[in-house]
This record gives C-alpha cells, structure tokens and sequence, in this order.
C-alpha cells in the first residue's frame, strides 16, 4: 500500500514507474488504479529474493524508462536490487517503514547496502532503528519523511459526534489480520465495555492471514459479547469506516508509523494504543492519544474506557485534525521526496 501512494504521490510531479511482483498483493489491489493515473506498472515473475530474473528484468526497466531514481520498499530483495544497479547511476534510496531486530551489519550487508544513498525513514523512531540496524555508508544519509494522511476527511467529519451520542460506541480497527497488529488484543480490551454495561461495536478492517484469524475466530465464538464484534476482511475504501467510528483503536505491537493511524488522526478521532515504538512520538507532536502500558490488556482496558468517558471530546477532535493537517500533509511529503531525488 506504502508503494502505491508513493508512486501516486510521486507521479504529480515526476514520471513515476512502479515495480511489482506478478500476483503480488500490490499487483492485485492498486496496479489496475495506478495505470488509470497514468503511471507505469512493471511485473515481474521471480520466486526467490536473489533471482537472475528479477536482475535483468529490472535493468531492463530501467534502460527502456530513463530511471534515475529507485525508491527501494522492502529489504529482502536488495541482494538483487544491488546488482540490478551496478554500473548504473542510480540514486538508491531505501524506504523503512517497519522496526527490525536483526542486525545488518555485517560485511555481506555493508557490501549490499554500499549502493544505497538515502535511507528513508517514516518516524524519528524508525530513523534510530535504521541507524541502530543497517550499514550506512559514508556518503549515505538518514532522513525522516513523514507520510501524509491517503484519506481525505469530507465536510460532514470536520466536527466530530461525542461517542454514544447514537446510542452505542462505535470502535474500529484496521490494519492487516496478523499476529502483532493487536486484534486480539481490541477484542479483549472491549471486555471492560461490555463489564459496564455499555452498548458498542468493535468492527476490524484487514486482510486476514488464514492461521490467524481462525485464532481469532476461536477467542470472539467463546465471548458473552460476540455479537458486538464485527470482522469485516479487506476493503479496498476504508473512509466511511473512519467517519462512523467514535474510537480507533489499535494496540499494536511494533509501528513505525502506520497508514491507518494518520488516517484516523486526520479524521480528528482520538487514539487508543499501547505505549511503544512511534507513538510516544506521535504524542510528543501534540496529538491526543491514550496510551496504555505496552502489552497490559488491564491498562488498555482502561485507557479504553477514558476514552470514551473523555468529556472534552471534540476540542480534541479538532486538535488532532490540525494537528494532522500540518505534519501529515501530501504538500510536506512530496516536498521531502522531491528534495532527494535526483
């Protein structure tokens, strides 16, 4: 999804080429929208992360469209992407949007990443990850480029409805259905809700991975409250998801700063999430968030329900919206993108 809106983003001031994997997800979901916009699509049929084809493919790529610059999203591929380069000036740049663990620096990823010019994180947070993780060469460079909102909130949103204000609260979470995202953990969460007898929803937006959701089957079959729990799988317009929720919440484990957490501040809805990786950042730029202790169902509980009794609902509404609109912007991104590209 991050690559589409790049290419999107990018395409308004640039020619834009995107390059997929044959019968990837990003092929399937927004290559047929993208080519509408006027952008390139490339696929390519490879099975392995250091894949012959995939070199010569992508050479090809880039002699036949006059590419000067590659925006890398991923890691994996980057033992064929170097080669792909080789001999070729290229402005490199590498895209980080996730928090790793293992260590890359070693002296097979220092040569692989020597190519690399710019690497680009999403959050201050990523951006010590990427420091802490990667070899950066000496003539390559750390930045931080927040992403902007992709949805854009309508008129009939500028000023939030107080929860309950239809008779139930209306909860959601979106992001892919996959062990760390935190959907078990929401469901668990609405526990204290249902304890008090308040009437709500918790409706989840996301493509399922099949082992886990039917984990998460398990747990909602077994609750007095399953009934309140709406799973929905991918949807493709997630707006209408936003405008009619009261609370988004989202107790993820490790973001870097993700897509649907600048959706849901852009649509000026108060966050609930746990106390880890980039949203101490987020706070810090003045955001209103209820953060919970990392991994403590009992705490997410009760930021939960502060939350939802908050009685200063839509001054803070109003505040992430402006909030959101300043830091968050597709004027802002574009700009930092435009800046590094060569």
């Amino acid at each position: 999804m991050d690559a589409a809106k790049t290419a999107l983003l990018l395409s308004s001031a640039a020619k834009t080429t995107l390059i997929a994997r044959e019968n990837s997800p990003l092929q399937e979901h927004y290559s047929k929208d993208l080519r509408k916009e006027g952008i390139n699509v490339e696929t390519i049929k490879f099975r392995t992360s250091f894949s012959l084809t995939l070199i010569m493919r992508v050479r090809k790529i880039i002699k036949k469209n006059d590419i000067k610059n590659i925006i890398f999203f991923g890691s994996s591929e980057i033992k064929s992407l170097y080669f792909s380069v080789l001999g070729k000036n290229i402005n490199l740049i590498v895209r980080h949007g996730t928090t790793k663990t293992t260590s890359k620096k070693d002296i097979f990823h220092l040569f692989l990443y020597s190519k690399v010019r710019w690497h680009i994180a999403i959050s201050k947070h990523i951006a010590k990850n990427v420091s802490d993780i990667f070899p950066i060469a000496n003539d390559s460079q750390i930045k931080v480029i927040y992403l902007s909102a992709k949805h854009k909130p309508n008129a009939r949103t500028i000023v939030a409805r107080k929860p309950t204000s239809k008779g139930h609260v209306n909860i959601l979470h979106i992001g892919r259905i996959i062990e760390g995202k935190g959907q078990l953990e929401a469901i668990q969460a609405c526990h204290i809700l249902n304890d008090k007898n308040i009437p709500f929803q918790l409706t989840i937006v996301g493509e399922p991975d099949i082992s886990y959701m039917q984990k998460i089957q398990q747990l909602v079959s077994a609750l007095e409250y399953k009934q309140n729990i709406k799973i929905m799988g991918y949807r493709n317009n997630v707006s209408e998801f936003y405008e009619n929720c009261d609370v988004f919440l989202y107790p993820s484990y490790g973001e870097g700063l993700g897509n649907v957490v600048i959706e849901a501040l852009s649509y000026g809805k108060k966050c609930v999430c746990f106390n880890n990786t980039v949203f101490p950042e987020i706070q810090s730029l003045g955001f209103k968030l209820f953060l919970a202790e990392d991994r403590d169902i009992n705490s997410l509980k009760e930021q939960l329900l502060s939350s939802i009794q908050i009685s200063d609902w839509e001054y803070f509404s109003r505040l992430n919206k402006q909030l959101a609109k300043k830091h968050f912007s597709t004027k802002n991104e574009l700009e930092q993108y435009l800046s590094i590209l060569e």
